[in-house]
C-alpha cells in the first residue's frame, strides 16, 4: 500500500518546486531500506526513476520507519515506512504566451501493456493500492480553464478514480488504483490494454490555466 501526498508549486513558465511524501507498507518498503546510507546520486536515481519529469535538486528531507516496534506489536506487526523528500523541475507543465498545460500526476508510474499479441495466461499476483494526493498552487496572475471530467473505471484487472476539485488559489487532484490479483485468458488481453490505456491516460490527461487579462 501507499500513500503519495505531492504540493507542487508551480511557476508562470512551467517549472515547479515540489515536496513529496510517501507512505509504504509491507512489501514496497523494500526498495528504501537502509536508503539514507547510498550515494546522494543514487538517492536521487532512485527517487526520479520511471517520472515523466526531469527532476533536479533532489533534497531528501526525512525517513522514518516503525522496525522498532516490532517488538511491542509482535506478530502481529507490518512494517512500514514514511519518505519526505523536495525536487525542483523545469518541465512539470508546458506553458505558452497566456496558458499553462498542467498534467494532472506526472509522478504516477504508467501501467505496462506490451503491445504484441498475448500467448499465455495473465497473471496478476498481487493485490497493489496507490493513492496520490496532487496539490497544486496556482501561479500568480492564473486561473482555471478546463479541468477533466472525475473518473471511476471498476474492472477484473482493478479500480481506478480520478477527482479534481478547487479551492481558490489551491487545486487537488486525488487519484488512485488498486490492481486485483488473479489469473485471466490470454484472450481478455485486449480487455487488460484498453484498461491500462484508460488508466494511463488520466494519469497523463492536463487541466489547463489561462493568463487573467486586466479589464
Amino acid at each position: 500500500h501507499v500513500v503519495r501526498t505531492t504540493e507542487v508549486f508551480l511557476s508562470p513558465d512551467g517549472a515547479a518546486s515540489m515536496d513529496i511524501h510517501k507512505e509504504l507498507v509491507a512489501d514496497e518498503i523494500e526498495p528504501y531500506i537502509d536508503f539514507e546510507s547510498l550515494k546522494p546520486e543514487t538517492i536521487t536515481r532512485r527517487l526520479t526513476s520511471g517520472l515523466k519529469l526531469q527532476g533536479s535538486n533532489v533534497r531528501l528531507k526525512d525517513i522514518k520507519d516503525n522496525f522498532d516496534d516490532y517488538s511491542i506489536c509482535g506478530r502481529d506487526f507490518v512494517p512500514s515506512m514514511e519518505i519526505s523528500y523536495g525536487m525542483d523541475t523545469r518541465s512539470y507543465a508546458k506553458a505558452s504566451s497566456s496558458r499553462i498545460f498542467v498534467p494532472l500526476n506526472p509522478v504516477a508510474a504508467l501501467i505496462d501493456y506490451p503491445r504484441g499479441e498475448r500467448k499465455n495466461d495473465i497473471f496478476i499476483k498481487y493485490r497493489e493500492d496507490i493513492m496520490d494526493r496532487v496539490i497544486l498552487h496556482l501561479p500568480e496572475g492564473f486561473e482555471i480553464e478546463s479541468i477533466p471530467e472525475d473518473i471511476w473505471l471498476e474492472t477484473p484487472w482493478g479500480v481506478f478514480s480520478s477527482r479534481v476539485t478547487q479551492d481558490g488559489g489551491l487545486v487537488t487532484i486525488t487519484q488512485r488504483h488498486i490492481s486485483l490479483p488473479g489469473r485471466h485468458p490470454a484472450s481478455s488481453y485486449d480487455s487488460f490494454r484498453q484498461y491500462a490505456r484508460d488508466v494511463n491516460k488520466s494519469y497523463g490527461s492536463s487541466l489547463v490555466l489561462r493568463k487573467i487579462r486586466n479589464l
